[in-house]
């Protein structure tokens, strides 16, 4: 039972105490909602937010770099949620599924820097 919950990570995260927008890519809407960011790597990022949004969810993220001149842009996928019971909150853990090349490299640029 140990090994249930073992950690899959192949990539290291990185605290980063910064907020995000996103926009749910498949809602009928397109409002953009503040979210405050817990931890990034290289394959993802968690955040924390006021509303539930389902496994499997695809969000369009809009991350600001520290030092960096314009935010990036991310098509993440939701894989798993938490309630925090004392907060009302959700921390969502999101698998990054696509970004543009340009944005990729400025976000492995940043990362580079930061470990």
């Amino acid at each position: 039972m140990d090994n249930f919950y073992a950690e899959k990570r192949t990539h290291k995260r990185l605290e980063f105490a910064n907020s995000l927008q996103y926009i749910k890519l498949d809602a009928n809407t397109r409002e953009r909602v503040e979210a405050m960011i817990k931890d990034i790597s290289r394959e993802g990022i968690s955040f924390f937010t006021n509303e539930f949004i389902s496994l499997a969810t695809r969000l369009v993220l809009t991350i600001r770099l520290p030092r960096y001149p314009r935010p990036i842009k991310v098509i993440s996928k939701v894989i798993w949620i938490r309630k925090d019971s004392k907060t009302d909150r959700f921390e969502l853990g999101n698998q990054f599924v696509e970004m543009i090349k340009e944005d990729q490299k400025l976000f492995e640029q940043y990362l580079g820097e930061a470990v």
